[in-house]
């Protein structure tokens, strides 16, 4: 996940989000161990205009050189403007997109999140999808979640290739991962409790953000290797203080966004404050984030 860098004045920080990519691409990010997510929710993508997006991701296109894949965050209304966007960066370029269900405020039922993919998907044969299941968008009641069922079906879609997945509830998370795990690849979307379930059920993913690239390296190797207990002494070192952390200012009424943006900024990369509604975190909040940081030294190699 990449946050998307701003100036002062909210314009685009396209070289700072090329100096972003460099980072890691110089600290052991490459096509064998990550994935570049430019414009999704982390990235303010629902706040970008289409041509802002497609600059952004041009930026990161060329800066990646096609040493790191890139799929782009693609949030959009509906069917028909998301299958022209997707055909738009199929011709820049783009292998992958990381794809969210049609707008919440229609409600969708199963079917038509069904029909959706498989509409782009038929329009852009040629990309590869990644589900994206925003349950939290879905508002409760009434209230949506991809069940396994659901699931099996976007995954027998040609060319959708896997699964951002998190879940309302641990069961259906879990339901999902033992049902379709070996159908694509499951990102873990979860949060640090997850992890190490995750790949024990066959995902083979995180999502985490852009600093200390290092760490989650470490992590990533560790559970390929099933090295567990390891991996629980890591996710409790960071990841899982970081959680926690991000859920009290969270609680407080600042948005994850801001949270992110404060960690990006405070590991030296471009950030920027995020763009409105979302508001900056208050000097206090960033101070929790900075003394988090100095106490793991999460920041040193």
């Amino acid at each position: 996940m990449m946050v998307t860098p701003f100036m002062a004045n909210f314009d685009l920080d396209l070289e700072g989000m090329r100096e972003n990519v460099r980072f890691l691409l110089e600290n052991g990010i490459d096509r064998e161990t990550g994935i570049l997510v430019p414009g999704a929710g982390y990235g303010e993508g629902v706040y970008l205009s289409l041509e802002e997006h497609r600059s952004l991701v041009k930026a990161v296109l060329d800066e990646a050189r096609s040493e790191v894949p890139v799929f782009p965050g693609v949030h959009l209304n509906g069917t028909l403007e998301t299958t022209r966007y997707c055909k738009q960066l199929q011709d820049m370029g783009v292998d992958r997109v990381q794809l969210s269900p049609p707008a919440a405020y229609s409600m969708p039922t199963d079917g038509d999140i069904v029909y959706h993919y498989r509409s782009v998907a038929e329009a852009v044969p040629k990309l590869g999808i990644i589900v994206y299941n925003t349950y939290w968008e879905w508002g409760e009641p009434p209230y949506r979640d991809m069940n396994p069922n659901l699931i099996g079906k976007l995954l027998d879609i040609k060319n959708v290739v896997g699964i951002k997945w998190a879940s309302k509830t641990l069961s259906n998370f879990v339901a999902g991962l033992h049902e379709h795990a070996g159908k694509g690849i499951f990102y873990n979307n979860m949060g640090s409790e997850a992890i190490i379930l995750s790949y024990m059920l066959g995902g083979r993913g995180l999502c985490v953000p852009e600093v200390a690239p290092w760490y989650y390296l470490k992590l990533k190797k560790l559970l390929e290797k099933r090295g567990y207990a390891e991996a629980w002494d890591e996710i409790k070192r960071w990841e899982f203080a970081y959680r926690r952390l991000l859920a009290e200012v969270t609680s407080e009424g600042y948005h994850w966004v801001a949270f992110s943006k404060a960690l990006v900024e405070i590991a030296e990369l471009k950030a920027g404050t995020p763009r409105p509604p979302q508001t900056p975190l208050p000097k206090n909040q960033y101070k929790k984030i900075k003394d988090l940081v100095d106490k793991t030294r999460i920041l040193e190699k």
